[in-house]
């Protein structure tokens, strides 16, 4: 049915003819109701039509080419089901589609001479868009569009890749689907993937979703992927206007140094300016240890980070310390592991951390975050520092 919908919108049909093919077409397949069944499946289609006629002895048939990796097949309810476990079995997704009449497939065979006596009084047009036909072997002739033309679309094999790979091979890149919910949006990225073919595939409305928010979101969608869009259509009484341009509030924040961080002669020694200065103990070579304020007054951007309208000192952070330290202690190939954060520091305008990286092994290391809260050491965060041996550069979490 959607291929209706398209010609209408193409201008093949009029709005009233295709309510036509919709409405009669769809009275008498609920004439037979009830003894079919469909089904998807995530293969290639030689693939499922060898399985389908082998298997089956034409019971079931390919009813849509959806894209190069999915197909849809119909055919009796039973043998529908048991093609389902059959491909279950060779791990091929496949679902049943809701539906109860097998359209595309001999099933229908009954009701075709009827339906194209009832849509003699069509009065097709050209099209005043290009028109991929799904139904036709060739995607981009020019079809009568008359009756005959829809009993074989009922009928025949829906080519919707086929439709798809012409229009991208034509140019054409940005696709959007108008559906309820989106069923095709997938396909269409399939086919374009297996051609190399850059391209974009949107969908409209989804379950649940506003019409209106949908339909707008669609439009603003279609513009960004450089569709061109006639907005006189959607807000017809507005105008364009430029958009102010932002206001930046400049502030500089300057990395405080500590005087204790100047060498004889006044030469800065190279601190990080989280860690601070970085001393190893004679009498326990193997611990590295750093000590440093965080505080609002030595780094006021970390004010920035608030839990209930208070600083505190962000996940980052640590972070950052412990691979800072990591690339101090194993060097920069450096990668944290079994990071925890285990007591949230509230910054104040000064607070003071003391870091601690101890050597545990060949290229690894045990790093903790403590402070001194009421003469008690508080552990803050930890981490596991190693040194990654297949690969150089900086750290990694």
């Amino acid at each position: 049915m959607g291929e209706v919908a398209a010609a209408v919108v193409s201008g093949v049909l009029s709005l009233e003819d295709g309510v036509k093919v919709i409405c009669r077409r769809s009275r008498l397949m609920a004439t037979l109701a009830g003894a079919g069944a469909m089904a998807s499946g995530r293969a290639a289609r030689p693939a499922g039509a060898v399985g389908v006629g082998r298997t089956r002895r034409q019971r079931v048939v390919l009813a849509v080419v959806a894209s190069p990796k999915s197909t849809v097949v119909g055919g009796a309810k039973e043998s529908i089901r048991a093609l389902i476990a059959e491909w279950e079995s060779r791990d091929i997704m496949a679902r049943e589609v809701a539906v109860d009449v097998a359209s595309h497939t001999p099933q229908v065979d009954p009701i075709l001479d009827q339906l194209a006596d009832e849509l003699t009084d069509l009065d097709p047009a050209e099209p005043t868009i290009p028109y991929y036909s799904a139904t036709l072997y060739d995607p981009r002739d020019l079809a009568e569009w008359d009756a005959d033309y829809w009993v074989d679309n009922l009928r025949h094999t829906v080519r919707f890749a086929a439709a798809v790979q012409a229009a991208l091979e034509d140019g054409f890149r940005v696709f959007t689907e108008l559906a309820p919910h989106p069923l095709l949006t997938h396909a269409v990225d399939q086919t374009a993937r297996t051609l190399d073919i850059p391209h974009m595939a949107l969908a409209t409305m989804r379950r649940d979703q506003e019409l209106t928010g949908g339909l707008l979101g669609a439009v603003a969608d279609l513009h960004s992927a450089g569709a061109r869009v006639d907005f006189a259509a959607v807000c017809p009484q507005g105008r364009l206007i430029d958009a102010p341009l932002p206001v930046w509030n400049r502030q500089q924040l300057m990395l405080v140094r500590d005087p204790n961080e100047l060498a004889p002669g006044g030469a800065v020694l190279a601190v990080h300016p989280l860690l601070g200065a970085h001393v190893r103990l004679a009498e326990e070579p193997e611990r590295h240890v750093w000590q440093s304020d965080v505080g609002t007054d030595t780094q006021p951007w970390l004010g920035d980070h608030q839990v209930h309208n208070v600083a505190a000192l962000p996940g980052a952070v640590y972070c950052e310390m412990a691979l800072a330290a990591g690339r101090a202690v194993v060097g920069d190939a450096a990668e944290l592991r079994d990071i925890s954060f285990d007591q949230m520091l509230l910054l104040e305008e000064q607070s003071l951390v003391s870091a601690s990286a101890t050597v545990t092994g060949d290229g690894a290391a045990d790093f903790v975050v403590e402070t001194v809260h009421e003469g008690e050491r508080v552990r803050r965060a930890a981490a596991r520092i190693r040194r990654n041996r297949l690969r150089g550069g900086a750290g990694r979490l």
